[in-house]
């Protein structure tokens, strides 16, 4: 085995296709073909290492996005009925249409309004909306639910 190494070795030398290059501040030594592979090596981790970062930066991302959509989907159906109230109550005073299907509506939306969610109480302490900024009295969240709004937000159906 170490008469081919020296062989190949003497091959190599008397040819002249010896050659010593600096990649990834590694000295690596054969001749131009192998060379080129290691460089181009060197090339791809270096570009594998920065899709890497890239996608921990997307999956963060990706984690917020679903927690806010998941947090849009808590109040959704309470919402509905609330703003349903509202247009039945328009319906009521202005138009004077009042029937037992807006009462209804009017009963569940005010069940609806008034009745306490932990769960969608505790999104007013966790994150500011559009004109709304974040609640900062969780004292009286404690108050009211007996927990503390980090743990309530939590809480899944």
């Amino acid at each position: 085995m170490r008469w081919t190494a020296r062989k190949a070795l003497k091959h190599v030398l008397d040819r002249d296709e010896f050659h010593v290059q600096k990649v990834n501040g590694e000295a690596f030594v054969g001749n131009r073909p192998g060379l080129n592979i290691a460089t181009r090596l060197a090339r791809l981790e270096t570009k594998l290492f920065r899709q890497q970062g890239k996608m921990t930066v997307q999956a963060k991302a990706l984690k917020e996005v679903r927690e806010e959509v998941r947090c849009l989907q808590i109040p959704s159906e309470g919402y509905k009925r609330v703003r349903s109230r509202f247009l039945s109550n328009f319906n009521r005073h202005v138009r004077n249409k009042f029937d037992h299907w807006n009462r209804n509506i009017i009963t569940v939306g005010n069940i609806a309004a008034h009745q306490c969610d932990a769960r969608v109480d505790a999104m007013l302490y966790m994150t500011p909306g559009p004109g709304r900024p974040r609640r900062t009295d969780p004292d009286t969240f404690k108050d009211l639910y007996g927990l503390q709004p980090e743990i309530a937000s939590k809480i899944s159906e």
